[in-house]
């Protein structure tokens, strides 16, 4: 075994320690303040705390995964892409097909204008980000990702805490992913700048979080049906897209 196959190997092992360490962070900082409200006999739907400690373990799942591609210098086998991206855009699918159907039980006719309106939105910004090319057409396309995804994130939580800590664990492993995508794109051009780029991602995820909070917030309940109607629409197309391999570059 030739030195750089050596240190390819401890890459991906630090790697997947990565991944494994930071999807447990979720599911605990999740589960924890579930536990915590139930205590309290207090819903978790829409409770800000709740939702800022989800969305906080998300971007530290990014955060982990793109650091770790950087400083060891892995990146993910094709292969690996193709079943990550399979599997994760089926989850992610799975995730917006339920969201839609318990927004469609709520208010049918609201919730399928939200479900298309979403699902046309997410397209058309995804399509407009991929007029860039290589290094630049991944980082312009997974930030929109990242965004929608966040918005998503919040409908997933006013749907309520089950659906909430399925979609904070998937969503995890799909920032993990894409993050690592991007860190090893640019680290040919300097840990700084790569870095850079992960932070870029992150705060498209959190613009997204806090966009899709304050409406939650602000909006009646039907609209607020609404709000996660488009969730499940942006869901769905983020899903396939992930699904057929779209939004990574080769």
């Amino acid at each position: 075994m030739t030195t750089q196959t050596r240190r390819s190997a401890v890459g991906g092992r630090r790697l997947r320690l990565a991944i494994a360490a930071a999807l447990t962070l979720v599911a605990v900082g999740s589960t924890t303040v579930q536990a915590h409200e139930v205590a309290a006999d207090q819903p978790s739907n829409g409770d800000p705390l709740s939702l800022a400690v989800v969305v906080v373990a998300v971007v530290s799942v990014g955060i982990l995964g793109g650091l770790a591609v950087i400083l060891t210098g892995t990146s993910l086998r094709a292969r690996h892409h193709t079943l990550f991206d399979r599997c994760l855009g089926g989850l992610l699918v799975i995730l917006g097909v339920t969201l839609g159907l318990s927004a469609v039980a709520e208010y049918p006719t609201v919730a399928v204008a939200g479900l298309v309106g979403g699902g046309f939105l997410t397209r058309s910004l995804t399509t407009h980000a991929e007029h860039n090319h290589h290094a630049e057409l991944a980082l312009g396309t997974l930030v929109t990702h990242r965004t929608i995804e966040g918005v998503a994130l919040v409908a997933l939580y006013q749907s309520g805490s089950t659906i909430g800590l399925a979609g904070a664990l998937v969503v995890a492993g799909h920032a993990t992913l894409e993050t690592a995508v991007v860190g090893g794109l640019y680290s040919e051009r300097g840990r700084p700048i790569a870095a850079l780029t992960i932070g870029v991602l992150q705060a498209g995820f959190v613009g997204g979080a806090v966009a899709g909070a304050l409406l939650a917030i602000v909006l009646p309940l039907h609209l607020s049906v609404a709000v996660v109607a488009i969730g499940a629409g942006a869901l769905l197309v983020v899903g396939n897209i992930t699904f057929s391999g779209q939004h990574t570059p080769a």
